[in-house]
């Protein structure tokens, strides 16, 4: 705790006192503490307006939705209308942040965009795997799996990631059908990608750029069991899917040779992050703005 030092102000001609008090005294330790704890809160704050200029987002706990023996399409089905929940509304669906009228059946068809008998099918799917709940003619998603809003301390020691709302919802209408179980791809990885560099790695927990133990294509085919002798093919069939202009997955060069390169993920779908990440969240964003320093065997 800082000292504390009377002082009073008193007026030379007159010598009526003008002001009284304590001055706070503090150690340069003291000192250093309270200017670390103001640039904790800067870097924060920073951060945070960056992470909000990439749109509304909700919380991912990828894990448990990866666990479930249920079609991949269906679960590209379930992350889309994560882009659809009410901020701190257990999970409620609702058309749009403005006008917050719940989603109802018919809603619900015309934004997946499919058949009736896929939709049917669909939605008994998310309901017999807990996914969604129907109450009073409501929507809800279960916040077992996608949360927005503030979490618990529980909920906080799990592994989730950001998933936003502007880029599900892009590549989700960009889709066909047969490419919605494609686009699951990009969320089947998510335990392998990298919180800081948001890069596909064998130790997504590592700080260390110099450290990171860079996956290649094959290695990532094998991990969501694509047969990696179709590597290119793999490879050009996540390249197919864009934000805008910019891609979805990439491949940039983090050292001498054409050998030693990153696959990234484009932080605009998701992102986990925090305020400690901010330069390589910004040094992301960039790459795939200005576009792949590197692609895989002439892609063109």
């Amino acid at each position: 705790m800082p000292k504390k030092r009377k002082y009073t102000k008193i007026e030379t001609e007159t010598g009526d006192i003008l002001e009284e008090g304590y001055d706070k005294i503090y150690t340069s330790k003291e000192l250093s503490l309270i200017f670390a704890q103001k640039k904790r809160s800067i870097e924060k704050t920073n951060f945070m307006e960056y992470i909000e200029s990439l749109g509304q987002y909700a919380l991912l706990f990828y894990n448990h939705l990866n666990k479930l023996d249920i079609p991949n399409e269906i679960k590209t089905r379930f992350i889309f209308l994560t882009a659809f929940i009410k901020y701190d509304s257990n999970g409620l669906l609702v058309e749009d942040n403005k006008n917050q009228r719940p989603l109802q059946r018919s809603d619900l068809l015309e934004l997946l965009n499919i058949g009736e008998k896929a939709f049917i099918r669909t939605i008994n799917v998310l309901k017999e795997n807990k996914l969604l709940f129907e109450n009073d003619k409501m929507y809800y998603l279960n916040k077992k799996f996608v949360a927005r809003g503030k979490l618990t301390p529980q909920k906080m020691s799990q592994d989730f990631t950001r998933v936003f709302a502007d880029a599900i919802k892009e590549l989700y209408n960009d889709c066909s059908p047969r490419q919605q179980s494609q686009l699951y791809y990009f969320y089947m990885i998510l335990p392998l990608v990298n919180y800081k560099y948001n890069c596909v790695c064998h130790n997504p927990n590592e700080t260390n750029l110099q450290h990171i133990k860079k996956m290649s294509i094959q290695d990532i085919c094998i991990s969501v069991g694509y047969n990696s002798t179709q590597w290119k093919r793999f490879w050009l069939m996540l390249r197919g899917f864009k934000i805008g202009k910019e891609y979805c997955i990439s491949s940039t060069i983090i050292g001498d040779t054409y050998d030693d390169v990153l696959i990234k993920i484009n932080p605009k779908i998701y992102y986990a992050g925090n305020e400690n990440c901010f330069e390589e969240l910004q040094q992301c964003c960039y790459e795939f703005f200005i576009g792949d320093k590197k692609v895989y065997n002439n892609e063109s």
